[in-house]
């Protein structure tokens, strides 16, 4: 499972981490807080030895005050092992997230079943944004226990369609970039012509990014994009992606 992530990519990721900042959008009615449950409402599951709940309320309640009381014990009897691998807790990010997660929870949080699952799966809203757990809690047998497994994966595929939407979105303002640098004329070829360089060459402004200088006009792209590429500074750096014009269609 280490060999698939990058550090950080799951940091806080499966009971923590907010994908999104989780006070950004208003939640459904139907939001509750109830308190979580004392350990004797729990059992040990037999599958993974991972801590069973006779409800997915009693679930989410309890991994949430496990995170509380930062007891990584609990959490593992919850969420199995390696969950280290999935909850750096000694990682400054996992805690910064820790605490907007609880913040968000006691804004108000609520138990979403998952009509295709056929009530088999659940899902952890909290927040005004309802922003989404992403590690479910699927039923077993007559228990519900959280699936690490299923939000593993879904905290990869969130992290991959982060990236792909800030690719493209880079796309975009680099076309932005191309109409302002031919207004700008800074060659001043005293015609509109577009950059066919992300970097300038030292210098020159023949590239969309330049070093600021005193007196002289900002590039319109800027330095860590343009080094997003094999031979720049910060290879692959930008939402893990190298960027490169080209001159032509194929």
């Amino acid at each position: 499972m280490r060999s698939l992530l990058k550090p950080g990519l799951l940091a806080a990721a499966l009971t923590l981490a907010l994908a999104t900042n989780p006070g950004a959008q208003q939640a459904p009615a139907g939001s509750h807080s109830a308190a979580a449950p004392p350990p004797t409402a729990a059992k040990t599951d037999s599958v993974g030895k991972l801590i069973a709940f006779p409800t997915p309320e009693a679930a989410a309640d309890a991994l949430t005050a496990a995170a509380r009381r930062n007891d990584d014990k609990a959490i593992e009897a919850i969420l199995g092992e390696p969950w280290e691998v999935l909850l750096p807790t000694m990682n400054d990010g996992y805690q910064r997230d820790r605490l907007s997660y609880l913040t968000a929870w006691d804004e108000q949080h609520r138990i979403v079943i998952e009509p295709a699952s056929n009530g088999t799966k659940a899902i952890v809203e909290v927040g005004t944004t309802t922003w989404t757990l992403p590690i479910p809690i699927v039923k077993d047998g007559d228990a519900w226990r959280f699936d690490p497994l299923a939000g593993f994966n879904e905290m990869v595929d969130r992290e991959l369609g982060r990236n792909e939407f800030g690719a493209i979105q880079t796309l975009l303002a680099i076309g932005d970039a191309e109409r302002d640098y031919a207004e700008m004329d800074p060659m001043k070829t005293g015609s509109p012509v577009y950059a066919r360089r992300l970097l300038s060459s030292p210098g020159k402004k023949d590239g969309l990014y330049w070093p600021p200088a005193a007196g002289q006009p900002e590039s319109p792209l800027g330095e860590r994009v343009a080094n997003s590429q094999p031979d720049g500074k910060f290879p692959g750096d930008h939402y893990g992606y190298n960027f490169h014009l080209l001159y032509g269609q194929g």
